[in-house]
C-alpha cells in the first residue's frame, strides 16, 4: 500500500512537471512577443494563426496542458490526502469541505489564467506577466491549503497571504472584482473555521 501511495506522489509530480513543460513549449512557439509579431506580413500572420489555432478557444489550444495538469493535480492531491498526518486531530466536516472547495478554486485560478495567455496582435489583452503572476499566486494558495490539510501552521499563513495578495493584484490590474471579493471572504471564513483547531497546527 505504501508503494502505491508513493506512486501517486511520483506520477503526480511528474505530470505536473510535464504539464509545465508542455505549457512553456506552446507559449514559446505560438506566442511571439509584440516586437516580433509586428514584423510579420499579413499572410504570415494568417498562416501563423492557423498553424497555432490562435482563433480557437483557450481551452482547445491548451487542451494537452489542461489534461496533464488536471491528472497531475488529482494524483498529487490524493497522495497528501491519503498520507497519515503526524498530528492526530479531527477537523469538522465543514472545514474539510471548505478546504477542498478552496483547493479547487485555487487550481482553477491557476489553470484558467495560464491558458488566458494573451494572443499575439490582441492590443487589449493583459501583459503576459499579469496572467503568470495570478496563476502563480493561485498555485501558492493551493499549496497553503494542502499544508493546512496536513495540519501545518505555515499553511495558515501562506493561503491568506496568497489570497489577499491576489485580491489586491486583481483590483490593481482591473481583473475580476467578484473573485477578489470571494478571496477576501474565503480567507476570513477560513481564519474563523481554524480558530477552534489552531492549537493543533504543528
Amino acid at each position: 500500500m505504501k508503494n502505491w501511495k508513493r506512486l501517486l506522489w511520483i506520477f503526480g509530480s511528474l505530470l505536473l512537471a510535464a504539464s509545465l513543460l508542455l505549457y512553456i513549449r506552446l507559449v514559446t512557439s505560438c506566442y511571439p512577443p509584440p516586437s516580433a509579431w509586428k514584423i510579420f506580413s499579413p499572410d504570415e500572420m494568417t498562416a501563423f494563426a492557423q498553424t497555432c489555432r490562435l482563433k480557437a478557444s483557450p481551452a482547445s489550444r491548451f487542451a494537452d496542458f489542461l489534461v496533464v495538469f488536471a491528472c497531475g493535480a488529482i494524483l498529487f492531491t490524493a497522495y497528501w490526502f491519503d498520507k497519515p498526518a503526524r498530528v492526530r486531530a479531527r477537523r469538522s466536516g465543514f472545514l474539510s469541505a471548505w478546504l477542498i472547495l478552496l483547493m479547487g478554486v485555487s487550481l482553477f485560478v491557476t489553470a484558467s489564467n495560464l491558458i488566458d495567455y494573451p494572443v499575439p496582435g490582441n492590443a487589449g489583452a493583459p501583459a503576459p506577466w499579469v496572467v503568470e503572476v495570478i496563476a502563480g499566486l493561485g498555485f501558492l494558495g493551493y499549496i497553503g491549503l494542502l499544508a493546512l490539510w496536513r495540519w501545518k501552521r505555515w499553511g495558515a499563513i501562506l493561503f491568506p497571504a496568497a489570497a489577499l495578495a491576489l485580491a489586491v493584484f486583481l483590483i490593481l490590474a482591473q481583473g475580476s472584482r467578484l473573485l477578489s471579493g470571494f478571496l477576501v471572504l474565503a480567507s476570513l471564513l477560513l481564519v474563523l473555521l481554524l480558530r477552534p483547531v489552531r492549537h493543533k497546527l504543528a
